[in-house]
């Protein structure tokens, strides 16, 4: 009988935790993007770390970004021979893919904070 009580709560307790994480994830999106066009520097930071993880053996590399981010941030930016900036409509400002050879990289806002709460939550030993 117990636990004919207690898995309904386990299943509203899971639902809560999937919410909460929704919306976590809906809010730190919308202020990391503002944070972005306040302050291009950290957008470019963010290009500079992709681009060292990918760039070894001298391999060609296109970082793809919503136009306007190109446009905020391609000041900031020394690219050396065989990376490049791409634009990329279907992106939103604040997302951007890697494409190297063989490796791709979403490094879209919402796949950043889908693995970071990912991390949270395996921590607290809840399921994302």
């Amino acid at each position: 009988i117990l636990d004919n009580f207690s898995r309904p709560l386990v299943r509203l307790e899971n639902e809560v935790v999937g919410a909460l994480g929704e919306l976590s994830v809906r809010i730190a999106g919308a202020l990391i993007g503002r944070a972005y066009e306040a302050d291009p520097s950290l957008l470019a930071a963010l290009v500079n770390e992709a681009l060292e993880t990918v760039s070894g053996a001298q391999r060609e590399v296109e970082v793809r970004l919503h136009p306007d981010d190109i446009a905020a941030i391609s000041a900031l930016l020394a690219l050396p021979e065989g990376q490049r900036l791409a634009p990329d409509t279907s992106l939103s400002r604040g997302d951007l893919r890697v494409h190297a050879e063989s490796v791709r990289i979403d490094g879209t806002l919402d796949a950043r904070l889908r693995a970071a709460l990912g991390t949270v939550l395996r921590r607290a030993g809840a399921t994302p």
